[in-house]
Order: C-alpha cells, then structure tokens, then sequence
C-alpha cells in the first residue's frame, strides 16, 4: 500500500486524525487540524485518505492511498489511475484495512483517541475504544441516507414533495417495468447524482441496474414521476447543535449536468416565497432529526419548475459538495465552520445568530468539479492556479487544480475542481467556462 506519514509520527508531540476527505476539501482538512490544537491545547495533524495518487502539488503531508480497484486497475493497465469510489465504500474499505488499524494502534500509544473526520459517517462504524468520530451518529446517517426512508420521513412530515413509488428489489422493478418508463429512477444509497437518473426505456433500465454497487443490487428502489420544466435546483447546509436547534447556514443554487451534481452558484436567485418554503422545510426536517438525536451538518436539495412547484428531492445527512466553499464564506461573517462542527460533536452550545446567516454577502461566488469529457482520457500536465481561500481573500480571483498524478487514466469521478468569485452572480458563468477551457486544454488528453 502507497502511502506517506511523518518520520517521527509515533514519537513526536503532535497528535494525528484521519480524513476521509478528498483534495478539494484540503481547506477544511487545515481548518479542521487548527480546529482541534485550539480545543484541545496541542498540535494536531491530518492523515488524509486518498483513493489516487496525487499530482506534485497534493503530494505532500500525510495520506494513504486506499482503494482496492484503483490498485488493480493499475496493476492491470500499467500506469496510475483515477477512480473514485462512494463514500460509503470509502469508510466500508477504512474500517477492514490493516493498515490504518496499525497506523492507529500505534498512535493510540502517545494519543487518548485518534480522531476521524468523514464526509459523511453512513457504514462508518469503528470502535470507540480506538477511534473518535467527528459526525453524527452513524446509525441515524445509514438511516436517513436511504432514499426509501427519506421519501417516508417526507411523506409523514407533509412536505412538499414530488410523486413516488417503492419497490422493495430488483426484480420487484423488473415485473413492473412497462408501468414505470419513463421515470426518475433511484437506487437506495447515491450522492452526487450517482446511481440515479432519467430512465426513457427498457434499455436504460438494464443499463443502469448493470451498473449499480452491490449495496444497492440488494436493496429496494425509489421512482419518482419526471419533474419537468426545472429552472432552479436550491441546496441548503443546516446545522442541529448539540441543543437540537437548527440553523440554515447557506443557501445556494446547484450546478447540474443532466443529474449529476457539479457545484453552486451563490447566492441564490430564489424569490421570496420559495425561499420562505425552503426554510420552513428545512427546519420542520432539521426539528425531526434533532429529536431523533441526530447533530451535526445536513443538507436539503430541491427543484423548482416553471410553473412555480417546488419540491424536496434530496436528504444529505453529511457533509456536502460546498463543505468547503460554504466554509469560506461563512469565514467572510467570522463564523469558523469547523469550531461550531467540532463543538457540536463534544457537546458545547453553539450561538450564532440566524438573522446574521441570513444576510447575504455582497459578492457572489461559485464551484465546480473538473470531469473530463470521456473515460480513459490521460493527465498529462500538472496545473494549479492560485490557492482556494484567493478568491475569498480578492474578489474576481479564480482557484482551480488538478489533484492527481501525470500520467493517469480516468475512469470515473473527477480530477480537480475550481472555484470563483466575481462582485455580481452573472460574471461566474463566463468564468467558469473559460476556467475550463483552459483547463481541458492544458491537462487531459
């Protein structure tokens, strides 16, 4: 296993965690690592858990490569590759490998715990007398990340909420087939637009059970009537504080190719009323969720037509693809995000002030992940522009990187990510194309 870790790890004064975060969300990473040395009084240090091999830039600190297929597809076509696993599988494969169990045994020697820090703690389930989470319960996450069980939380709360149907396996779906086509389709465990989406015949049916992950082959299925007409897809990050009190963080709108989820533009071109809607939902969800026991980041995506509906589609009890953005901006209101997360995982009250979340700050701001056009293209440049917090620091700054190694095949996920600001929402657009523009041209080929 390729991995890089401190020289005098096991015998300095420094205390380490692990991240199951990957590169573009190195700021919260840093931030998290400060977070900590301020509670507790010493120096803490990230361990991130890559599943590539990272460019020269990102080549640094600590990490460890995890991830089975990567290797084998390596071992199988001679170079290094990128493809990235769920999340979910990313802990599932955390929680068996011997490796990390040494790297924590061995620190448990000059450390009272070893701390992790997930994206999100579905199929995290590590023992305590070895590992301290830093997320919310990891039942309640598996829980409520199952798509069934978020469209019967929203059924029972009345919200808003478009039309669906269940079927409890694969060949439950298959015996309907001819009822269902056309259909918005879901496996019960997906983010980001993975193992989702449109379904216009028999063909793509198949397609997409071929593909699925075998958590999902084994479970049950959410159809969902076509909402057509979308103008806005709103996303928001809330948080329940150990009190059980939700605030709204951020609102923003989602950058969406086809039903995979790119990024946000900020703020939001909501009207009023919906965003009256957005909230009240969000809260009425957050409330639900406190009383549960669940504390901690969540989010809520939903869509808005042309006829004015608006619907929740999406449950995310976990970090988000804006953690790091919505982290930035919050920085902009001198709201630390990772000092009220780390508060509300030991139990502190968290204060801040909602009316003050919801005053909108006087730039706009975007991010993106970097997909290259086609499968088994190659990286064959290194390119970083800027660091991630310039943009914030200098409005109309742009941050944008490659993350992984020259020389890799993608295969699946990403290879880097961007991030812009600019004083009005209309100058992001242009930007970003020509951020990726530039990009295509100087990386993959």
């Amino acid at each position: 296993m390729d991995l890089l870790l401190d020289k005098d790890i096991y015998t300095n004064q420094i205390e380490y965690f692990f991240s199951l975060h990957g590169p573009r969300f190195d700021y919260m990473n840093n931030s998290m690592a400060k977070s900590l040395s301020k509670r507790f009084g010493k120096e803490f240090r990230p361990i991130r858990i890559l599943n590539a091999w990272p460019s020269k830039e990102y080549d640094n600190g600590n990490y460890v490569i995890l991830n089975k297929k990567s290797y084998t597809l390596r071992k199988d076509l001679g170079k290094p590759v990128v493809y990235l696993p769920d999340y979910e599988d990313v802990n599932m494969e955390f929680m068996q490998n011997k490796t990390i169990q040494d790297i924590a045994n061995k620190l448990l020697e000059k450390q009272k715990t070893v701390y992790v820090y997930p994206f999100t703690t579905s199929f995290l389930d590590l023992p305590p007398d070895i590992f301290t989470v830093l997320g919310p319960d990891n039942k309640l996450v598996k829980k409520y990340d199952d798509k069934v069980c978020q469209t019967e939380l929203f059924e029972s709360l009345d919200l808003p909420r478009n039309k669906v149907r269940v079927f409890k396996d694969e060949a439950a779906l298959l015996a309907n087939e001819s009822d269902i086509i056309p259909c918005y389709l879901s496996a019960a465990y997906t983010s980001g637009g993975n193992e989702s989406g449109l379904i216009n015949d028999s063909e793509m049916l198949h397609e997409f059970l071929a593909r699925l992950r075998p958590v999902n082959k084994r479970s049950h299925f959410l159809v969902a009537d076509i909402f057509e007409d979308l103008v806005i897809a709103p996303n928001v990050n809330a948080l329940i504080t150990a009190q059980g009190k939700t605030y709204v963080l951020v609102v923003a709108d989602q950058i969406l190719q086809g039903n995979r989820y790119l990024g946000n533009l900020y703020p939001s071109i909501v009207d009023k009323k919906h965003l009256k809607l957005i909230y009240d939902t969000t809260k009425k969800l957050g409330d639900y969720l406190a009383k549960e026991g669940y504390r901690g980041l969540f989010g809520c995506d939903f869509l808005i037509n042309q006829k004015g509906n608006l619907v929740i589609v999406d449950l995310n009890p976990r970090h988000q693809g804006g953690y790091a953005c919505n982290g930035l901006a919050l920085k902009q209101k001198n709201i630390n995000l990772t000092d009220i997360e780390l508060a509300t995982y030991q139990g502190d009250e968290v204060r801040i002030s909602q009316k003050e979340l919801d005053e909108e700050l006087d730039f706009a701001w975007s991010h993106s992940k970097l997909v290259p056009a086609k499968k088994g293209q190659i990286i064959h440049n290194d390119y970083i522009l800027n660091d991630i917090e310039k943009p914030f620091q200098k409005i109309g700054e742009s941050f944008a990187a490659e993350f992984y190694k020259k020389g890799s095949v993608f295969i699946e996920g990403y290879i880097g990510y961007q991030v812009q600001t600019a004083k009005v929402r209309s100058e992001l657009e242009p930007k970003m194309l020509h951020i990726k523009e530039q990009y295509d041209s100087q990386v993959i080929r």
